[in-house]
């Protein structure tokens, strides 16, 4: 399969454009790639693209944003289908769940909506962003969302109210009036961080709440100091467009995922480059880190997800039932499944140790 940036890539479907006509080569079924594989899983194979997905972390859900615009719902072991949450313009390109399970966050272009959970009622939309938004993650205490817009922003919000956090310059006694003078002026609220020379794809959390780590298209990955909105580090490799990130369950360490098939780790402290792992055969798309800091799975354009152990460099498995580009990745809870999201309409939750029979759906 050509080499094709995942930033381009994800690009063109979040405009909602036809993969067929937009990616041409790329969005073909990937030669010689079985229809079944050889791993144990579990599939469900919609109609529609399937661009991310993720784990309700207190119910037996998963969730997938699709192409159409929905929050689909599925239930897990059977991966039964529920009644899929709102619809979005352009498509679902980002997904988050609060972390007491009470709220599911979306991105879609230009808006971030929040969801309550338990009515699958839409809490806030929160606007600001100029362009679509492919980055959501909650705080580890759920009071406050970053979202990551190819705007080039980042923008931080108060989940409970829908308010936009003011950026740091912005903060404090005797400067309030600042902040509400710009949204008096320019009718929204200023970005939270900017730095980044050209559009933000994904946004983490470090687990004590205190950095936030985005990567961009302009072939960096910045590391935030949330206090002060200064940089920390500036991470930055002959990789091309950045298309993934994730803060390892330490904090210690920082993964990043290019156009160039490989993922890289840093510590997350001092910018070191500790370990780079290789093993794909086109752009990685999407990183997520499971129970420890050694299970780290990645998504990828060339149809496969790897299950690294990150801590040797090693490969644990290579899960390769995708026909086309997979877009998303996430770990349950527990870490012993891995759920898979694809440009092929397959949702395909993956074993990650036991052995299991795979069940499948007729599309949908």
């Amino acid at each position: 399969m050509p080499r094709l940036s995942a930033a381009v890539a994800i690009a063109s479907l979040a405009w909602g454009v036809t993969h067929q006509a937009v990616l041409g080569e790329a969005a073909r079924s990937l030669p010689g790639k079985p229809a079944m594989g050889a791993q144990p899983c579990h599939i469900r194979h919609v109609a529609n693209a399937l661009w991310c997905v993720a784990y309700s972390p207190t119910a037996p859900v998963v969730v997938a944003g699709d192409a159409a615009g929905r929050a689909r719902v599925f239930e897990l072991p059977t991966l039964e289908e529920r009644p899929p949450i709102g619809r979005s313009y352009g498509g679902i390109q980002a997904l988050a769940f609060s972390h007491d399970g009470k709220q599911l966050a979306t991105g879609s272009f230009r808006v971030v909506r929040v969801w309550n959970w338990a009515t699958k009622v839409q809490q806030h939309a929160l606007y600001g962003h100029a362009k679509g938004v492919w980055g959501l993650t909650y705080s580890p205490d759920d009071t406050e969302l970053a979202s990551a817009g190819l705007d080039s922003t980042i923008r931080l919000w108060r989940p409970a109210t829908g308010e936009p956090v003011p950026p740091p310059q912005l903060r404090g006694f005797g400067r309030g009036w600042l902040f509400h003078l710009w949204m008096g002026v320019m009718g929204d609220a200023p970005p939270t961080l900017m730095g980044h020379e050209e559009g933000v794809v994904e946004v983490a959390y470090s687990p004590d709440g205190r950095r936030l780590a985005s990567a961009s298209k302009d072939g960096t990955i910045r590391i935030w100091d949330l206090a002060s909105g200064q940089v920390l580090q500036v991470l930055r490799a002959n990789e091309g467009p950045w298309s993934g990130v994730a803060f390892s369950p330490s904090g210690q360490l920082v993964a990043g995922s290019g156009e160039m098939g490989r993922v890289l780790i840093w510590n997350a402290t001092t910018g070191a480059l500790t370990r780079t792992l290789s093993g794909h055969d086109d752009a990685v798309t999407r990183l997520a880190f499971g129970r420890d800091d050694s299970q780290l799975a990645s998504a990828s354009l060339d149809g496969n997800v790897k299950l690294w152990d990150a801590s040797k460099g090693e490969v644990r498995q290579s899960f390769t039932r995708h026909t086309q580009m997979v877009l998303g990745v996430a770990f349950s809870p527990d870490g012993k499944h891995l759920a898979s999201a694809g440009q092929d309409g397959q949702l395909v939750v993956w074993d990650t140790e036991p052995q299991a029979p795979c069940r499948r759906s007729r599309p949908r």
